[in-house]
């Protein structure tokens, strides 16, 4: 099955080509003010909806589509490739949002990544979770969440005003590494794939972040083979960034700059 992305492309040659995954439940659509600006700054883009989500819906009903984050770390993985052909001999960067930023180590072409900017990048085990977010959590992964499935047969997040629309198989994986110590690490058995990971990480998380504790993306961060640097971006005098804001444009001025710093220092 085919997957929807967006290239775009800078004025002259560019000093980075930069792939954009999304965060659990996020569409392309969600970042593509940024994309746009990025490239404005020089960088080669891409943007792309897993399968199952946003343009790679492609208007199917979600009951009975079969994708599942393995099948997702494959559409990342496709993404980052063909990114990688368009522009040969620049350094190829990905900034993950979340679960863009997760699965990085584990993808196959892992090792043509000159460096991983991972945004939001934590643990989601409920155990990491800000104490304060932890009992809608278990409402959400022992109640709403298994009813909602069986009821619908995909996770419907947008009658729900949590995450967007998701896949079942999805909806389902996450679940299991939400509820497993050390997340996917221990759920997928990947704790020696990612130390093996020669790619530099940059770990940027918001001190007003709603969800994740700091031990979590502490946790992420360092599992990496080669972890560069952990900082945390405070939000402007009377801004709200939280765990999925920092992409939207309201941020350009105050925000965007922190990010383009960061993927800078990665080449």
């Amino acid at each position: 099955m085919s997957i929807v992305a967006r290239h775009f492309r800078p004025a002259d040659p560019p000093w980075a080509a930069v792939l954009i995954a999304p965060a659990m439940g996020m569409v392309a659509r969600h970042y593509e003010a940024f994309a746009v600006w990025l490239a404005a700054q020089g960088a080669a883009v891409l943007s792309f909806d897993y399968r199952g989500m946003g343009a790679s819906r492609f208007g199917r009903p979600l009951r009975g589509f079969a994708a599942d984050l393995d099948l997702w770390r494959l559409d990342q993985d496709a993404a980052l490739k063909l990114l990688a052909d368009r522009h040969p001999g620049v350094p190829l960067l990905l900034l993950g949002h979340s679960l863009g930023a997760q699965q990085a180590a584990a993808l196959p072409s892992a090792a043509r990544l000159s460096g991983l900017l991972g945004v939001s990048m934590g643990s989601g085990y409920l155990g990491d979770l800000r104490s304060d977010f932890r009992t809608r959590s278990r409402l959400f992964l022992y109640g709403i969440g298994p009813v909602a499935m069986r009821l619908f047969g995909y996770f419907p997040g947008e009658r729900l005003g949590i995450v967007g629309d998701v896949p079942l198989g999805a909806m389902r994986q996450w679940r299991r590494w939400c509820l497993t110590p050390g997340y996917l690490l221990d759920a997928e058995h990947r704790r020696p794939l990612y130390r093996a990971a020669r790619f530099p990480v940059i770990s940027l998380k918001m001190s007003d972040d709603e969800m994740l504790a700091e031990s979590g993306f502490r946790m992420l961060f360092e599992a990496h083979g080669n972890p560069r640097r952990f900082a945390e971006l405070p939000p402007a005098p009377g801004e709200r960034v939280g765990h999925t804001g920092i992409f939207r444009s309201r941020h350009r001025d105050t925000q965007w700059p922190h990010l383009l710093a960061a993927l800078k220092e990665l080449t």
